[in-house]
């Protein structure tokens, strides 16, 4: 015989969970329990907060889920402010949440609350156990909503009836772990890429501008193939810095203002026309600009705030694969490059004039200044840390980032002296 803990832990280990987060605590510590007996790695944090935090820099680290869980009660209510952060950011962390005894609710049982309705509204999927049975199941449903389309977290409510209820193990069904190799990946059409590579022909200023969809597709190689086939200027989003290396000679970080309010043609792949974009839309973008968007989502483009040229429903990686084909022989480097030096050319002179910035003598000191001082000490493979809001914003600005991963408050691989980004404020 097993109880429902027992099953909850083997259910993890199959879907290949290697590490969780957690705050250990009743009725979840028979979970955590087994889970450490079966060889998982429990990381041991102080508040239920910072698994779920922790868990969102995890899953973004490692381009896997993230599990976390927290006891009941308090110790799950602890936890919204961490998956309601990987709800904002589409990141897969899924948090196992015990709770009061089905049998004892409206009893006024300890920590009795309705903890489902709480990550309702920011989680792709949430849902209750009800049956030692089906734990397998809605552990591997879990895994499946976390990371189908685009990424994000669920919730899964484990009443303690559940977690201490006994079963025949050999009645129980373990299905076949998620494969995210193995996912669906959308093609766009035949009249899509047709329509997309007639835009690209007739552009004399295109930019490309990616996301965390290029991430979690894992579509890197096939960017980078699509970038140098086309000669396209290509700008990310800060989740995204270093997909391709930065110091690549067709990424201009300190021209990015001026390539926006340029571009004739926005090919937006795999992120959300957000604020961090400025929604492309004017001032800080051409209001006359075609716009091609692609995206695995097909809410994120039905529901994009200007009208699209082309909108696409499609896999970041597929994708490239298939415009790199498309464009062979009709879109090359040449074809855009008055517009790159054009670019390079404000790209250097604004390098330079950020670089003076740094070095300023002033006291007291600036800002920048310290993040230069810092920066020029460091060495490649350091680990930098970086706070939130004005330090964030300045340390932004600070050296290329040559490795996806690698930036603002989760890891910077530094660059020595290499001057870099003087982001948008300068750059304006």
């Amino acid at each position: 015989m097993a109880i429902g803990s027992d099953i909850i832990a083997k259910s993890m280990q199959n879907e290949g969970v290697s590490d969780f987060f957690y705050i250990m605590g009743a009725p979840m510590m028979a979970v955590e329990k087994a889970a450490m007996k079966l060889g998982l790695r429990g990381i041991d944090v102080r508040h239920e907060q910072a698994a779920a935090m922790a868990g969102f820099a995890y899953a973004r680290l490692r381009n896997k889920p993230a599990f976390c869980m927290a006891a009941s009660g308090p110790a799950v209510t602890n936890l919204v402010t961490g998956i309601a952060h990987a709800w904002a950011d589409c990141t897969p962390v899924i948090a196992l949440g015990g709770a009061a005894p089905v049998v004892t609710w409206h009893h006024g049982a300890f920590q009795d609350i309705d903890q489902l309705a709480m990550f309702k509204p920011c989680t792709k999927f949430a849902d209750r156990v009800h049956h030692v049975k089906r734990i397998p199941e809605l552990i591997n449903l879990a895994v499946k909503h976390a990371m189908s389309g685009k990424p994000g977290p669920v919730y899964l409510d484990m009443p303690g009836d559940i977690l201490y209820g006994e079963i025949d193990e050999s009645k129980v069904e373990y299905p076949d772990p998620y494969d995210h190799a193995k996912r669906p990946r959308p093609a766009a059409s035949a009249n899509d890429l047709s329509a997309i590579v007639e835009l690209l022909s007739k552009a004399k200023q295109p930019v490309l501008i990616t996301g965390a969809g290029v991430q979690w597709s894992e579509a890197e190689k096939e960017m980078l193939a699509f970038v140098e086939a086309a000669g396209v200027p290509f700008y990310t989003t800060p989740q995204s810095r270093g997909v391709i290396p930065e110091d690549h000679k067709y990424c201009y970080l300190t021209s990015r203002a001026a390539a926006f309010r340029d571009a004739d043609l926005i090919l937006v792949v795999g992120t959300r026309m957000n604020y961090i974009i400025g929604h492309a839309a004017p001032p800080r973008w051409n209001a006359n600009a075609k716009i091609v968007r692609i995206d695995v989502d097909p809410i994120e483009v039905a529901s994009s705030p200007r009208r699209l040229d082309v909108g696409v429903v499609a896999d970041a990686r597929v994708a490239f694969q298939q415009l790199t084909a498309a464009i062979a022989g009709k879109v090359t480097p040449a074809t855009y490059e008055t517009w790159r030096e054009r670019l390079r050319t404000r790209n250097v002179q604004k390098t330079a004039e950020a670089e003076q910035a740094l070095s300023n003598g002033a006291s007291p000191i600036h800002p920048l200044r310290l993040c230069k001082e810092v920066r020029d000490f460091m060495d490649r493979d350091c680990v930098l840390c970086v706070d939130g809001q004005e330090i964030l914003n300045f340390g932004r600005q600070l050296g290329c980032i040559r490795h996806h991963g690698r930036r603002d408050a989760f890891r910077n691989r530094c660059q020595g002296g290499t001057a870099g980004q003087a982001g948008d404020r300068a750059a304006r």
